[in-house]
């Protein structure tokens, strides 16, 4: 210990190690190797089944030659597109502090000893690049299964390729964030650095040029199908990394303490299932402030509830609204629907400018992916799902801040049920809206007008629902810190907290399963949107019903059960007096 108080020098980063390495040892103490081999085998091997069983029973069939012209043509520029927003996403990251999310102890210790900062990051930036890495490869992995179902050669030969593209963007990403974040660029120099990189892409796309190094990477993702030596040169972008190694030591210690603040309580939040404190923490570690000013004036006039067949007498002149003196006023019998409506879209109209974007951006996402699995590629449903999923939980922000301050809803006169309901009217008319500009993406990509038209406005409005649903039970359920929960063994336990986390993104994919109606009606020369509203109408009208009769009566639902299980309790302990008495 005595060299770090020498200075930093080579002492210092020896002790650093050392500690280091003792931290470690003392941490895998604890922890039994043979269960942890077990654990990551199991997960493994379930997780490689279900991405190959769920390929497979999407039943994708091989691409036309039509289509594959297309892809040949446009499929690097669109890959390339995808992979720059990976990169952007990092530059972002790196504009706000990250990528690095420290533990506290290495924050306030380890960063204000005298010892270099960049031997003190390089060993955590290395443990976060390995697991990036991973988790880019196995991404790549699943995206070369399902694109094996569809194009020609060997599924082996796309998932190497895919793990191999997955693996250069994510270390690309990594070392992009890096990159910004020691040199210390700021939130609005990241902002401009990733528009620049995204219309660099964009400009690929409508010349049908091959510029950037990110739709050379995107061609080179196609090796099986065509090689261009050219594209080697997309394997550039793996420069980021060394310099985003040599970068590091300019991380700025006031950013990676909030960093570490916020993403631990994030981690805990997500630990415990609860996802509006996750989403509440990551816009606090996005900096993301709702506007002072709307973006429209928008006049809240004052509320003035009264009893039906009670008026409340006309206020005295000068006054601000109270009645004349000696007028009582009767409590509040009901909250008009226009309230709550008026109170939610004030709410939205402040939205910043970056959570507006961000909406538009899963929308084009989620519209290019429907189309694509109109086109034949099913498994596309599930990240246009996850879109929806992701912004209907911005939009049901309304009810999510009403739930954050209980107090309010036990002011007023009406049950809590009731003002849960009214308030998911005005997320679901904002999640439609963005239906709709998804719909005007598909179209832009080259879908027929008038088929996406009648095809893509019910589903919009299916999807909008379920999204809101799923956005809604996940943001009631919060936390699970019931006894039933610990008495129960690991294996219903498991299944119980897979429903729990599951159960939302799945009803945003199963309300666009009618796109799949659709497309079946169409192939055989059926009206593609008559298809489509048949299977709308059950989907929303058992799904939705249930789910929307579930957040209305869901202290009645939790009372019943309490009830029954109570008696049931006491009919036993009746029952084994008897037994006991005789």
């Amino acid at each position: 210990m005595h060299a770090l108080a020498d200075g930093p020098d080579d002492g210092g980063a020896s002790a650093l190690a050392a500690l280091q390495r003792a931290r470690r040892r003392r941490r895998l103490a604890k922890v039994d190797r043979f269960d942890s081999l077990y654990r990551a085998y199991l997960t493994g091997f379930l997780g490689s089944l279900g991405v190959v069983l769920l390929s497979n029973i999407a039943g994708d069939q091989k691409a036309s030659p039509s289509e594959m012209a297309l892809l040949l043509r446009r499929g690097p520029g669109v890959l390339g597109v995808l992979l720059v927003v990976c990169v952007a996403v990092g530059v972002r990251s790196g504009g706000r502090g990250g990528p690095l999310a420290l533990a506290a102890a290495d924050v306030r210790h380890v960063l204000l000893a005298p010892v270099d900062r960049a031997v003190a990051l390089r060993r955590p930036a290395l443990r976060q690049l390995r697991t990036g890495a991973f988790a880019g490869a196995v991404a790549g992995g699943v995206i070369g299964v399902n694109a094996s179902h569809r194009l020609p050669r060997l599924a082996l030969a796309w998932v190497g390729i895919g793990m191999a593209v997955g693996l250069v963007t994510a270390l690309a990403a990594f070392g992009a964030a890096l990159v910004v974040g020691g040199s210390r660029v700021g939130r609005r120099g990241s902002g401009l650095l990733a528009l620049l990189l995204l219309a660099w892409s964009a400009l690929d796309i409508t010349g049908d040029l091959s510029t950037s190094p990110f739709t050379l990477l995107g061609s080179l993702a196609l090796t099986p199908l065509r090689f261009h030596v050219l594209d080697l040169l997309g394997l550039g972008l793996l420069v980021l990394v060394p310099l985003g190694m040599a970068a590091v030591g300019g991380t700025s210690l006031e950013a990676a303490e909030d960093r570490s603040r916020l993403v631990g309580q994030m981690k805990f939040g997500a630990t415990l299932g609860d996802v509006r404190t996750v989403l509440v923490l990551r816009r606090q570690l996005a900096q993301e402030q709702p506007r002072s000013r709307p973006w429209v004036p928008f006049a809240l006039p004052a509320l003035r509830l009264a009893a039906p067949g009670v008026s409340l007498p006309r206020p005295a002149a000068g006054t601000t609204g109270a009645s004349r003196a000696g007028a009582v006023a009767a409590p509040g019998l009901r909250l008009p629907t226009g309230v709550v409506v008026r109170r939610s879209v004030w709410g939205l109209l402040r939205w910043p400018i970056g959570r507006i974007a961000r909406l538009l951006v899963l929308a084009a996402g989620a519209g290019i992916a429907v189309c694509g699995a109109w086109n034949g590629t099913k498994a596309l449903l599930v990240p246009a799902g996850l879109c929806a999923y992701i912004a209907a939980l911005d939009a049901v922000e309304p009810m999510a801040q009403q739930l954050d301050h209980p107090d309010r809803s036990e002011s007023v006169p009406r049950v809590a049920g009731q003002l849960r309901v009214k308030l998911l009217i005005v997320p679901v008319v904002v999640v439609a809206l963005l239906g709709l500009v998804a719909v005007g993406f598909a179209i832009a990509v080259g879908a027929p007008a008038g088929l996406a038209v009648n095809v893509g406005v019910p589903t919009a409005l299916a999807a909008a629902l379920m999204a809101c649903c799923g956005a809604a039970v996940s943001t009631i359920n919060g936390p699970d810190f019931s006894t039933s929960s610990v008495l129960m063994s690991p294996e219903v336990a498991g299944v119980k907290e897979a429903f729990r986390f599951g159960f939302p993104p799945a009803c945003c994919v199963i309300g666009l399963l009618p796109v799949l109606a659709g497309q079946a009606a169409f192939n055989r020369g059926l009206d593609a949107g008559s298809g489509t509203m048949q299977a709308v109408l059950p989907i929303v009208g058992i799904l939705g019903v249930l789910i929307f009769g579930w957040i209305r009566f869901r202290e009645d639902i939790s009372a019943f059960f309490a009830e029954a299980n109570q008696a049931a309790k006491d009919t036993s302990k009746a029952k084994g007096e008897r037994t006991s008495g005789s």
